[in-house]
């Protein structure tokens, strides 16, 4: 007996230790796993992915728009978003929004919190918000990346003096310049992170990029 039960404990280790050695990383989307320090090809210890990565349902299915929110409010302040954009006649692509409270959760590619970040991957548009005030602007840099060709963006560097669409220097990168301009035109917050300027030109760069004066100009009766 005692040999049977020797042979069953050796063969269950023998069973278990070949699971282990031949099972898949987790990938996310189609990528490389994340292996927290383990070689290719061994089990990943909590790869880090992101909630859409898992295949989870969103937290609410909008027009053009998929959430993962962490409450209600933050769902809303999404809704308002879109409307803004809709009402302006700026059609954004479909994009996966992300609404967080911990800033760690936008560090992006710098390693540093953020207020959130906006990337494309594999196609899809996503958007990482860590501070409700930064909604409008990653929402702009989707819009940008959707609908202005370079002639456009080509324009607007001129007028607003820069040299670069993306720059290290994010005070230099006519990208940031725009979404700030844009989130200015909708929602009415001025753009003091890329400097002073007037409403004139802030108005100038928006009619670059959509042909259109800038809601807020129209709204407050500003010529």
């Amino acid at each position: 007996m005692f040999r049977i039960a020797a042979l069953i404990v050796i063969t269950f280790t023998m069973l278990s230790s070949l699971a282990v050695s031949t099972a898949q990383p987790v990938t996310a989307s189609g990528g490389s796993a994340r292996t927290s320090g383990l070689e290719s090809g061994t089990v990943p210890l909590r790869p880090t992915v992101q909630v859409s990565d898992l295949s989870l349902p969103p937290t609410a299915e909008l027009p053009g728009a998929r959430v993962y929110a962490e409450h209600d409010e933050q769902v809303a302040l999404v809704e308002e978003a879109l409307a803004g954009f809709a009402a302006a006649g700026l059609e954004l692509p479909d994009v996966t929004i992300h609404m967080h409270s911990d800033r760690s959760k936008c560090a992006g590619s710098s390693g540093k919190p953020a207020g959130g970040y906006y990337t494309v991957r594999g196609g899809e548009h996503i958007v990482h918000v860590c501070s409700p005030d930064v909604l409008y602007h990653e929402l702009g840099h989707a819009w940008d990346r959707a609908n202005l060709d370079d002639a456009t963006r080509e324009a607007i560097l001129h007028q607003r003096g820069l040299e670069s669409w993306s720059h290290d220097d994010w005070e230099q990168a006519g990208g940031e310049h725009l979404a700030s301009v844009i989130e200015w035109a909708l929602d009415g917050s001025y753009p003091f992170s890329i400097g002073y300027f007037t409403l004139e030109d802030l108005d100038t760069t928006y009619q670059l990029a959509t042909g259109n004066r800038a809601p807020f100009m129209v709204e407050h009766g500003l010529t």
